[in-house]
């Protein structure tokens, strides 16, 4: 009881001044800027009537009092905006340096960059984001790589000009009392910075920066990364840092930085035998102490106008955009979720079916080898079936960069497709950069790692398995690098049942492989998470028709870990990689890309998701794949197959079985390497290795389902006893038996 009476009376007093607190912060605020916070006649006559005085008294006062006015504001003009009538003039310091004309004017001189940012562009938001086109080629470092980006602006402190980040995680009605909370509980933050480099240039007034100071610093935040990988303290060497080039256009600025990192010597090795050392220093570099790492710096113009959110929903699998919404306290949640996805419009809008007025281009970069590119284009154009279906034609168009065009991929205006290749490497990515005002997707850039390709022939494949997960520091899809170990396994099967490694069939084999993570990754950059409840869509007899998977797909979205449909000996055998999209992948794009009125959006939205409840268009995510707490069904899984998981895992205990089998009568070539037979051998195990903690997911576990109220559907349901009886007896049977 006095702890409430306390409470009260506290409150009480909060309230009483709280609006003291507001206009004392406001007023501080102000000042801060620069603002006049001296208050107007109006004001002062509202607060206090004015004393009588002498009208020529009052006259006097009043010019005195307009004249230490005019004062303060030039003061507070020297003080805030800074005075750069000392500085050189703006043509005296971009003498004979060449005028590269675009969104932000640049002046290019040997190894200088000057950057204009005309008056009407300060304060202004724009598009800034950080790639990283090269790296080191190991442990999480690696080139072709999409990195930071945020809603930022050029503002003016004095004689600085500062790059600042907005917080865009704040949903707020301009002009309000909920704005003004906002902005003063939440931070900004600095980028960077530096001194205006000249007087502003004559005929628009525009100010000059030394790009050099300003983009020479560790924006991207990468000394962590090097420091994660090799704890020997690299360290940003400004003096050796150049400009590498530079890109302009009407809507984008964009400038590449070969920055230097350097580490003044390398850790001495423990003296005590046994301690633990620091890891291994760099070793794709001729010297370890010394690397490069680009930066690929975008300055993009925004959308004029946002693009209408969509609101995203559970049962579908978006990658989001959070926001905290304060432009209500009625609803129960105050964080909201926009999907991320393209800007898609109808040519003609009164048509069912259009051409796109702007499709999605995704450029083939030009480091692609040739002989993938068909394959390529075909995974990325499968993509357009979905969109057809909703009316939205040609969506997704495949380009070609040639030697004569100057741009890179790595700029915020194309979205692409780029090779890369490093020491310990089997993974492709598909990343995407959105406008966090709507979800809005801006640019994308898929990773292909070159080893992968080259694994599928079995050149590299051994030197892989030992480093893929060797200091991983990429966040990123993994499908391909998984896929790697088990296309080794397809490999050794194959040959082990006569396929030859150079044939025809391993060719038409490489190359389905190829097309189908592509679609995988072009599905991440349309803003699709992944699926793995897809898989369970259908039964294993199913997917040993080829006119049903060709159709359907061998699970229902190519947004699963799909491992290769495998028959066993003597059965028919079926597709051996997706060639398709699946039924989940055309629901997906019709929640988020479907023309929809307006007023008619909410309810339309609900009605596709609702469909959820059939057995195609379930959806799970990584949070629920994983192995340990929280993931308990025991058909989410990355590579299982069939609405029987526990049947498949049994005939991958057959398989690999028929591959030790087919090894003790297999005789090598005189003069081949054993290691064909011990990499083959343990290729049999991984199978084995990977279903062990899957089968374990059936003791105790639950189906989960994402359901909402109304549909019949219970969200929990447990695993039948004779399911949990099933998986107990493969676990005695597959590993711990003799046999």
């Amino acid at each position: 009881m006095l702890f409430s009476i306390k409470r009260s009376f506290v409150c009480l007093i909060f309230l009483a001044n709280l609006d003291f607190l507001n206009v004392a912060v406001a007023l501080n605020s102000n000042h801060e800027r620069g603002w006049d916070n001296s208050p107007k006649a109006s004001q002062v006559g509202q607060v206090a009537p004015v004393l009588a005085e002498d009208k020529t008294t009052a006259q006097k006062k009043k010019s005195a009092e307009e004249d230490q006015k005019e004062k303060s504001k030039e003061l507070k003009t020297t003080v805030i905006k800074g005075n750069l009538s000392s500085l050189k003039s703006f043509d005296e310091v971009t003498k004979e340096a060449e005028l590269k004309s675009g969104y932000f004017d640049l002046y290019v001189k040997e190894e200088r960059v000057w950057m204009a940012i005309k008056p009407e562009q300060l304060e202004r938001p724009f598009f800034f984001s950080v790639n990283i086109p090269r790296s080191v080629g190991e442990r999480g470092l690696y080139g072709s790589q999409m990195g930071s980006h945020f809603i930022a602006y050029f503002h003016r402190s004095g004689t600085r000009i500062q790059l600042l980040a907005k917080n865009e995680e704040i949903l707020v009605p301009p002009n309000t009392a909920q704005a003004n909370f906002v902005e003063q509980s939440y931070s900004e933050s600095l980028l960077s910075s530096g001194e205006i480099a000249a007087q502003p240039r004559a005929h628009d007034q525009a100010l000059l920066i030394d790009a050099n100071a300003f983009l020479f610093t560790d924006i991207a935040g990468y000394t962590t990364n090097l420091d994660m990988a090799f704890r020997m303290g690299l360290a940003l060497d400004t003096k050796n840092s150049s400009f590498f080039s530079t890109q302009q256009s009407s809507d984008l600025t964009a400038l590449e930085v070969k920055a230097h990192f350097f580490a003044p010597k390398l850790a001495a090795p423990s003296a005590t035998p046994g301690a633990s050392s620091a890891p291994p220093p760099p070793k794709n570099v001729p010297d370890p102490r010394s690397l490069f790492v680009h930066f690929y710096y975008n300055f993009k113009q925004l959308p004029e106008i946002p693009m209408r959110p969509r609101l995203a929903d559970e049962r579908v699998g978006y990658f989001t955009q959070g926001h905290f919404d304060y432009a209500t306290d009625l609803t129960p949640k105050s964080r909201v979720h926009f999907i991320k996805r393209w800007r898609l419009e109808k040519s003609d809008p009164k048509l069912a079916s259009s051409s796109v007025a702007k499709p999605i281009v995704y450029w083939l970069d030009k480091n692609i080898p040739p002989q993938y590119k068909a394959s390529v284009t075909a995974g990325i154009l499968e993509w357009n079936k979905a969109f057809e279906k909703i009316g939205l034609i040609g969506a997704l168009v495949v380009k070609e960069q040639s030697e004569k065009d100057a741009f890179n991929t790595m700029d915020a205006q194309h979205a692409s497709v780029r090779w890369f290749t490093g020491s310990d490497i089997g993974f492709a990515i598909g990343p995407s950069q959105a406008d966090p005002r709507s979800g809005e997707i801006i640019d994308a850039d898929i990773g292909m790692s070159d080893v992968f390709a080259r694994s599928a022939r079995r050149q590299v494949a051994e030197d892989l398995h030992a480093a893929a997960h060797e200091h991983s520091l990429h966040s990123s899809c993994h499908y391909m690098d998984q896929l790697a170990s088990e296309f080794d396994f397809a490999q050794d099967l194959l040959s082990a049942r006569g396929w030859p490694m150079g044939s025809a069939e391993a060719e038409k084999l490489a190359q389905a492989y190829v097309k189908n993570v592509i679609m995988h990754e072009v599905g991440h950059t349309l803003g699709l998470r992944h699926n793995f409840l897809s898989s369970a869509a259908y039964d294993l007899e199913r997917l040993k028709d080829i006119d049903f998977t060709q159709r359907n797909g061998i699970t229902s979205s190519v947004m699963d870990y799909t491992p290769f449909n495998f028959s066993l000996t003597k059965e028919t055998q079926g597709e051996l990689v997706m060639s398709s999209l699946g039924p989940y992948d055309f629901w997906a794009i019709e929640y988020g890309y479907k023309v929809i009125d307006p007023e008619e959006e909410s309810k339309q939205l609900q009605e596709i998701a609702s469909k959820s409840v059939q057995p195609e268009l379930a959806y799970a995510s990584d949070e629920d794949a994983s192995v340990g707490p929280g993931s308990v069904d025991p058909l989410v899984n990355r590579f299982d197959l069939g609405a029987h998981p526990l049947a498949y895992y049994k005939k991958r205990v057959l398989l690999s079985q028929e591959l030790w089998r087919r090894l003790e009568s297999l005789n090598l070539e005189k003069n081949e390497s054993f290691e064909r037979l011990s990499r083959s051998f343990l290729s049999g195990f991984r199978p084995l290795n990977q279903i062990a903690p899957l089968v374990v997911k059936y003791l105790g576990g639950e189906h989960v389902r994402r359901v909402r109220a109304g549909y019949g559907k219970s969200v929990y349901e447990p695993v039948s006893q004779k399911d949990q009886r099933e998986a107990l007896s493969l676990i005695e049977s597959a590993f711990f038996s003799p046999q």
